[in-house]
């Protein structure tokens, strides 16, 4: 579980880290449902490097230092003491880019903080 903690805080950090705590977990929740789906890779890890899904991975993982506070939250989230604010969204992008070419055919789930869910 250390290491999918360790990933997920990443994720946080590279893709919502000036975002409130909600936007945070969103963000986080788009590699939680992607696990679950048998499509996806079977650990956040495998996930988060999976070629242009997560944009920071092109620019290197975050320290150990810069995600410590972070892995708090993902721990809760990983516990499932944290409910799916996105329900159930795979795949987000933020709210200043266009409409992106993969999510002209799927439905917003919900919009939080700086992103757009589907």
């Amino acid at each position: 579980m250390i290491n999918e903690i360790l990933c997920l805080s990443a994720i946080m950090f590279g893709e919502a880290r000036g975002e409130p705590d909600l936007g945070k977990v969103a963000v986080a929740y788009t590699a939680i449902n992607r696990k679950a789906d048998p499509n996806y890779p079977k650990t956040i890890c495998q996930i988060m490097k999976q070629p242009a899904q997560y944009q920071f991975i092109d620019y290197g993982m975050p320290t150990k230092t810069q995600i410590a506070y972070l892995e708090p939250l993902a721990k809760a989230i990983l516990e499932k003491r944290i409910d799916d604010p996105t329900r159930g969204a795979k795949f987000f992008h933020t709210k200043q880019m266009p409409k992106p070419f993969w999510a002209r055919q799927k439905e917003v789930k919900i919009a939080i903080a700086n992103h757009i869910f589907y």
